[in-house]
């Protein structure tokens, strides 16, 4: 009895490790400890030019970080790179909200007006229009997406990002997308909205997320909670096969609702 019970003991701990093997790295979740907040403070006291000692943190989702300081709030997100846990995982600082937004409804950011309903979302409203956000992460990247809009948006070509805008937005792999290739992705996504919603029972929100490589070929899936569920399955279906023509890697997470 004894050998039967140390038998199955050591095929679950087998079982176990091979499953911890077989773990994607960018999906898992990283624990924040204490040497991580050093980091984070220390990552945000180089991109706010404020002393790590006067600057607060605090946890927006499992990912994502909002850290105020010297009159200045920023989010950051802890990127996973590697095999294993997180054990090579790095803070980047995301877009603004003010950048982003001011970019999307070709808006001067002293014009908009930014209010936050939840930690998770904002509302912006200026030059006679006005857009929903929400934080959304994919496996790599972590924005704030446009998730709804209102006001006289005719479908404008979006608006050249003015130069010192450009100089304090931080980079992170992959690169910042196109805006011709943003824009026509967003739209091939919106016009399958009903199809895609459908998928979900006509319940939102979903988070479409589109990955291409150097060939531009684009696979699209959907954000937590749906991501591997036959709901993403619908979604694939309904948005069939796109390309696009940059020449490098991207993603895109658009939120349909």
């Amino acid at each position: 009895m004894r050998a039967v019970v140390w038998c199955f003991v050591v095929v679950v701990a087998l079982a176990s490790v091979g499953c911890r093997r077989g773990s994607d790295p960018h999906t898992e979740v990283p624990r924040v400890d204490a040497r991580r907040l050093r980091n984070l403070h220390h990552a945000a006291s180089r991109a706010l030019a404020c002393p790590a000692a006067a600057l607060q943190a605090r946890q927006l989702t499992d990912r994502v970080w909002q850290v105020s300081g010297c009159g200045q709030v920023r989010e950051f997100a802890i990127i996973g790179r590697g095999h294993g846990r997180y054990r090579s995982a790095r803070w980047v600082a995301m877009q603004t909200i003010a950048e982003r937004a001011s970019y999307e409804m070709a808006c001067p950011p002293q014009s908009l007006t930014i209010a936050a309903p939840i930690e998770t979302e904002r509302t912006v409203a200026g030059c006679g229009r006005s857009a929903s956000y929400a934080v959304v992460c994919g496996e790599v990247d972590c924005a704030w997406v446009m998730s709804g809009r209102a006001g006289a948006w005719a479908e404008p070509t979006p608006a050249p990002v003015p130069a010192a805008t450009a100089q304090v937005v931080v980079v992170v792999d992959p690169a910042p997308v196109a805006p011709e290739v943003d824009g026509a992705l967003r739209r091939a996504i919106e016009a399958q909205r009903a199809t895609i919603l459908a998928c979900g029972g006509g319940v939102g929100p979903l988070a479409v997320v589109a990955r291409w490589g150097a060939d531009g070929a684009v696979t699209v899936g959907l954000g937590a909670p749906h991501a591997g569920s036959a709901i993403e399955a619908c979604a694939r279906a309904a948005l069939g096969a796109m390309q696009v023509t940059t020449g490098a890697p991207g993603e895109l997470i658009h939120v349909v609702r």
